[in-house]
């Protein structure tokens, strides 16, 4: 059985890790839709860009 103090120290630590997993998660979501938004509004731009240079002067 382990003493109480390397049981604590072992606890705390699990928590630490969980912690920056969460906040790892959170980051790359956030930075993931970020760049997917990016890449729709280029899409989106590219279309108007295109649709604009068809039309008759």
């Amino acid at each position: 059985m382990l003493n109480k103090s390397l049981q604590r120290k072992i606890y705390l630590h699990a928590q630490y890790l969980e912690h920056r997993l969460a906040s790892n998660f959170i980051f790359n979501t956030f930075i993931i839709r970020c760049l997917h938004n990016d890449f729709i509004a280029n899409l989106l731009n590219n279309q108007a860009v295109a649709l604009f240079k068809k039309q008759p002067n």
